[in-house]
């Protein structure tokens, strides 16, 4: 089972994915795949733990904003493979979220929303899902996954990107679970920002708490929309073009 360690003093939830029982009695490996909040500004420190990892792929999935904003300057100079998927694009496409908290500015509409915006990340990602898992099986070296607080939108992807390897339910949601307690003060604070941008008006602590945990029921809507609008995991993988060469090549990339 993944353990957390605070790898990364810039970065307080990237850590890596390893020692979770996937297909056939295998367990994801070391030192292959990681996932964190957005690694901006290391110190020496951080830069040696980095180097050592050996980072060679990345998946940014913060919007084009977010990536404007804070941009992935180090982790680029590292001459790392940095691939944007802009999963908020694509939510805010077809789902405003935000008038859930804006007409029920309170814990249970934070919560409520969070629901939402989980229940669009499949049709989110769907389109990328295919590139995304052929490039992390011919990737030399380990994979980084991301957001800005790699918990939410990180959070489904290495979901998803278990739940091929065969990994159960339960290990996959206390995976997920690991992020609760590793944010930080810059993230909430850029997202109580974001919030009065797009409603009008400062949120109640209370909205802002809900919106920064993690709960096992947000990841559990993400995949009750699988199951929905696509029948399934299986059907889900299969209708984005993911076949079972590619799960093959995946479990020889990331399991031991």
């Amino acid at each position: 089972m993944t353990e957390f360690s605070a790898l990364l003093a810039c970065a307080p939830n990237f850590r890596e994915v390893s020692g979770l029982r996937a297909r056939d009695g295998r367990v994801v490996a070391s030192g292959r795949l990681f996932r964190s909040d957005a690694v901006l500004a290391p110190e020496a420190t951080d830069r040696d733990v980095l180097a050592g990892i050996g980072i060679d792929l990345v998946f940014d999935l913060r919007s084009a904003t977010e990536r404007a904003v804070a941009t992935n300057a180090f982790l680029a100079s590292t001459g790392a493979d940095l691939r944007p998927v802009d999963l908020l694009a694509r939510i805010e496409n077809g789902h405003d979220y935000w008038h859930v908290i804006k007409a029920q500015p309170d814990a249970q509409g934070g919560e409520a929303a969070m629901h939402a915006v989980y229940g669009a990340f499949p049709a989110a990602l769907h389109s990328q899902l295919l590139s995304m898992v052929e490039a992390i099986a011919v990737s030399p070296g380990a994979v980084l996954v991301h957001c800005t607080a790699g918990k939410d939108r990180t959070g489904f992807v290495i979901a998803v990107l278990l739940g091929m390897l065969g990994a159960s339910k339960q290990d996959i949601a206390q995976d997920y679970l690991l992020s609760a307690g590793r944010g930080n003060a810059q993230v909430r604070e850029r997202t109580r920002l974001l919030a009065v941008n797009r409603i009008g008006f400062d949120l109640p602590a209370e909205v802002i708490d809900r919106l920064m945990s993690v709960r096992e029921s947000y990841l559990d809507a993400a995949m009750a929309r699988i199951q929905q609008d696509f029948g399934g995991l299986d059907s889900y993988l299969a209708s984005a073009g993911v076949t079972a060469q590619h799960i093959a090549a995946l479990e020889g990339r990331l399991l031991a």
